[in-house]
């Protein structure tokens, strides 16, 4: 993630104050092994590669690798939302907004600052978090940076204490990324995400927990991705049942359930003024009056409504992730399917997610002595 060194880090004497000179020295290590992108003004990194006394060779080094390559570095900074404004004035860890932390830098005296961390509900969910990741590094063409993040599975239902365990460290910046579990228009999120939501609220540190737009991550999975998994695994019908899903609305991308799909029966089938079946029979009402959805029940055996097998959500598999997390286990470039992807209803909300993933995790390559 980017660090910035704050201006007042100029007026410090490193050899009177032990804390910044080890908060220093640990960020600069960091940024050395490539697990965060760091930058601060010229005069303040001259002053870093001088500071022989009290800070490490690598750590100098870093500083002035660092302004060696300080219009690169400069020109990626500006493209990043997300950032640590790292201070030697200001006290504990203030969240400023949605996407910027000022933090103490008496906070990280600790020494070496570790990687970036991005938790999903299993480790199959982060593999395909990061591929949105490397989508949205392609798309803006954001080369000159690097994702660097230990990634791992919260455990499904064990996530938000995963999640607390890592905020409770306060080793580094942690993002958790949970499913939504809305199965509606206007539904609230389910436990684990209002758990991880309660975690990142309750700590006062540089954390931060979103809750993904749709039902599943697998909604926003592009379906180019998905079919190009279908092909290369040898599935057929899931490549027949994504034709059906891509002149679906955007509300059956987003709500449904992929993964089991949805018959008509099992709407008709729902406890009378349940939002639920108010919203699914809206949106069948509103394909069929535009031809969207032709019943094969009522013309083939005259059943009724109530008894239709026909899928108003096609299911995809419950092995949906493992198919395509399968697929990108053989894949070195993945440039085709993400060119072929931008036409797509929720290319933007895929994209958007691939963002928040990169720029939690942009960091420089790792330099050497």
């Amino acid at each position: 993630m980017l660090i910035e060194f704050s201006d007042d880090f100029i007026d410090v004497d490193f050899a009177l104050d032990g804390e910044v000179a080890c908060c220093l020295n640990g960020v600069l290590l960091s940024a050395r092994n490539g697990w965060h992108l760091v930058i601060g003004s010229r005069d303040l990194l001259r002053k870093l590669w001088a500071a022989e006394s009290v800070l490490s060779y690598p750590a100098r080094l870093a500083a002035k690798t660092i302004l060696d390559q300080f219009a690169d570095i400069a020109s990626t900074a500006e493209g990043l939302r997300s950032k640590v404004i790292l201070s030697a004035k200001s006290e504990g860890v203030i969240r400023l907004d949605e996407y910027t932390w000022i933090i103490s830098a008496k906070v990280f005296s600790h020494g070496l600052l570790s990687k970036p961390v991005l938790i999903g509900e299993d480790l199959t969910d982060t593999d395909m978090l990061l591929v949105a990741a490397r989508h949205y590094q392609f798309e803006y063409k954001m080369t000159k940076a690097r994702i660097s993040l230990h990634h791992i599975g919260g455990g499904g239902n064990r996530t938000a204490a995963q999640f607390e365990r890592f905020v409770r460290e306060r080793n580094t910046g942690v993002l958790c990324i949970t499913d939504s579990d809305k199965k509606y228009e206007g539904s609230l999120m389910k436990e684990t995400a209002r758990l991880c939501e309660k975690v990142a609220n309750d700590y006062v540190w540089w954390a931060k927990h979103i809750a993904l737009p749709t039902h599943e991550l697998e909604n926003l999975l592009p379906l180019e991705l998905i079919r190009a998994a279908a092909l290369d695994g040898g599935r057929p019908i899931l490549s027949e049942r994504l034709k059906a899903l891509e002149s679906l609305p955007a509300s059956i991308r987003i709500f449904g359930d992929l993964k089991c799909g949805l018959k008509l029966r099992q709407i008709w089938g729902m406890n009378e003024g349940d939002p639920m079946k108010k919203f699914w029979i809206g949106v069948y009402s509103d394909l069929k009056r535009t031809g969207g959805f032709v019943c094969g029940c009522e013309g083939s055996r005259g059943a009724g409504e109530a008894e239709c097998e026909c899928e108003l959500v096609p299911k995809l598999g419950e092995d949906l992730a493992k198919i395509v997390c399968n697929y990108l286990e053989k894949q070195t470039a993945l440039d085709r399917v993400f060119s072929r992807s931008r036409k797509e209803t929720l290319f933007a909300m895929w994209l958007e997610m691939g963002r928040e993933v990169f720029e939690w995790g942009a960091s420089a390559r790792p330099s050497r002595l």
